[in-house]
């Protein structure tokens, strides 16, 4: 084993894959680069600059994940279907179903999607760091006597645990246990034989990962990992130094060495500005340092948009004035997620490409919002807001200019309630105290058609639901309202639409979030399809089950300037210019989070 350490920049990339070059212009033997999967594409692009596009012949990048595919490839398992995210709360809220009776702290789950989902959360911690159903029941009768409350939840979890397990051996395997799976079957695997195996841009590795990286010393492949730590300053890399002492602690147990490289300080020349923040930033300060104006600028600002607007016009002005791409800015935050719509808006302003490397929340694009709002109009007494808020998606089957004729006379005349939906209007058009003449009465038939084609397929929905017994009835009386709005073509047209536009991103988007409906009602159909549902636990199960799906993207074009969160954009390339948003006390660095 080789542990190549180095503050950030010192060239601990660049030491691989220059050994990876020279072993591909050799040809010599196989090698595998293992990288985290946010940045496997830029990896590969790294190395294939590296080794002039010849690194394919004996060189690949893969990610942990990416590995179980070969893995299993060879040792079996590679055609099996895991769950999808919403499969697998699907299957918790089964299992806490069928265990109710035994459980004690956590009765009625069931019937919580909300807490289902936290302790789908607290499985997941539990397969990530390799704990058994076994363990919790052991944790909880040593704690039996000191902490019962404490000991009582343990064995509830067990019980979940328990069940939630036997109902994936019984269906599809959880996807967070193929690491696992794949660390028990690499001794035997042969594809792997004679490859040497490198590992960069890690800060630390979960147990599971701990446990591969273990397969590769047992089976004696030659292992070289890169961990960014500057060991006379343990006190600041304390995660890498923690890092290369597991390392360490591995290769002794397989009786091997571990020759530790050291490359020392960063090798990259920076500005003065950013070489002191690389330096002392996280050092006590003593005195200050003059800056040199140029490399770091602050900039005050009021609110999160006029932050936003301010980087859209530095970038607009610095392209204008320099000659500088897109692509060579990037405008990161803390949290990508809490600037994304204020950055779409300044830079559509200022006419800015963009592409946003962030998690899009789905419940709020239309088709989404059509379901659930769907189904708080059949749960909450068909309120203006839910009745409104789906009619306004342009899902349905009423153009706008006749949703704003139908929302005016029901905000006049306070429509409110399935019963006012469903009989026909009889108030002045205009409002009280007005006698209906010829004009008013045409008017009013008017609207009374509307009513009718947009009260239908909810009055629809309400009544199919209602009589439904079983889950898998609720899912079929959902997908018959959104045929009956005509949703699926509607969506078609809208991605047609986005393409013409030039809008490819949200185009793309379109065309994958019919499919994630259909694919979340299948798989609400078919893990709880005969268990007993009723309109409101539904409207709840479904929504969350909604939320546990997320649409994949990539960039339209090239040159766009990046936007994202740090950590899903830095480690991915390097930028010319940076912009920095939310430099906040307590946001950046960020504050540690109350237990």
């Amino acid at each position: 084993m080789r542990i190549v350490i180095g503050r950030a920049e010192s060239g601990k990339t660049g030491f691989l894959l220059s050994e990876l070059a020279a072993k591909a212009e050799a040809g010599q033997g196989r090698q595998l680069l293992i990288v985290p999967e946010l940045f496997s594409h830029a990896y590969e692009r790294r190395l294939a600059e590296a080794t002039h596009n010849h690194g394919g012949r004996t060189a690949e990048v893969l990610t942990f994940s990416r590995l179980t595919g070969r893995v299993f490839a060879e040792a079996g398992g590679l055609a099996d279907v895991a769950l999808t995210p919403a499969g697998r709360l699907l299957t918790l809220t089964e299992a806490a179903r069928r265990v109710d009776a035994g459980l004690n702290v956590y009765r009625g789950l069931a019937d919580k999607p909300d807490l289902v989902r936290e302790m789908l959360a607290i499985l997941d911690e539990c397969k990530t760091c390799r704990v058994l159903p076994e363990d919790t029941f052991r944790a909880a009768s040593e704690l039996r006597e000191d902490d019962p409350a404490l000991a009582d939840k343990l064995i509830d979890l067990s019980e979940l645990y328990t069940m939630y397990d036997s109902l994936c051996e019984t269906s599809l395997p959880d996807p967070r246990e193929a690491l696992t799976r794949m660390a028990e079957a690499l001794p035997s695997c042969a594809f792997l034989d004679g490859t040497e195996i490198y590992i960069d841009g890690f800060g630390s590795f979960t147990p599971q990962e701990v446990a591969v990286i273990d397969a590769f010393l047992q089976k004696g492949l030659p292992l070289t990992a890169a961990v960014t730590l500057d060991p006379r300053e343990t006190d600041i890399f304390i995660s890498g130094g923690k890092t290369v002492s597991l390392l360490r602690r591995m290769a002794a147990r397989h009786s091997q060495k571990a020759e530790v490289i050291d490359l020392g300080a960063c090798k990259r020349e920076k500005p003065h500005d950013l070489a002191v923040l690389e330096r002392e930033g996280l050092l006590p300060c003593t005195e200050s340092t003059p800056s040199d104006g140029e490399s770091v600028r602050l900039f005050y600002a009021a609110d999160p948009f006029e932050e936003c607007e301010h980087a859209a016009a530095y970038i607009r002005r610095m392209v204008a004035e320099t000659g500088a791409r897109w692509r060579d800015f990037a405008v990161i935050s803390r949290d990508g997620d809490s600037y994304a719509a204020a950055l779409q808006m300044a830079m559509a302003r200022y006419d800015v490409p963009i592409f946003q490397s962030a998690k899009t929340d789905l419940l709020a694009r239309p088709p989404l919002r059509l379901v659930t709002g769907a189904l708080a109009v059949v749960t909450n007494g068909w309120r203006y807001e839910d009745v409104f808020g789906c009619l306004k998606t342009g899902l349905c089957a009423l153009e706008p200019d006749e949703i704003d004729r139908l929302e005016n006379y029901a905000l006049t005349w306070r429509i409110r309630g399935r019963a006012a939906w469903s009989a026909d209007f009889t108030g002045h058009p205009d409002g009280y105290g007005q006698q209906i003449d010829d004009a008013a009465g045409e008017t009013l038939a008017t609207l009374n058609a509307l009513r009718a084609r947009a009260a239908a397929p909810f009055a629809a929905l309400a009544d199919g639901l209602a009589a439904a017994k079983t889950a898998q009835e609720c899912v079929q009386t959902l997908y018959d309202f959104l045929v009956a709005v005509g949703a699926p073509e509607r969506m078609a047209a809208r991605a047609a639409a986005y393409e013409e536009a030039g809008e490819l991103q949200l185009a793309d988007e379109y065309r994958q979030l019919w499919d994630i409906l259909v694919g979340a009602m299948e798989e609400m159909a078919w893990v709880c399809g005969d268990s007993p549902m009723d309109t409101a636990r539904f409207a709840s199960l479904f929504t969350l089950v909604l939320g546990e799906y997320d649409v994949g993207s990539i960039p339209v074009s090239f040159d766009r300037v990046t936007c994202g969160a740090i950590d899903r954009v830095c480690g991915g390339g390097h930028y010319k210019h940076v912009i920095l948003l939310g430099v906040n006390d307590g946001v950046l660095p960020q504050a540690p989070k109350s237990a």
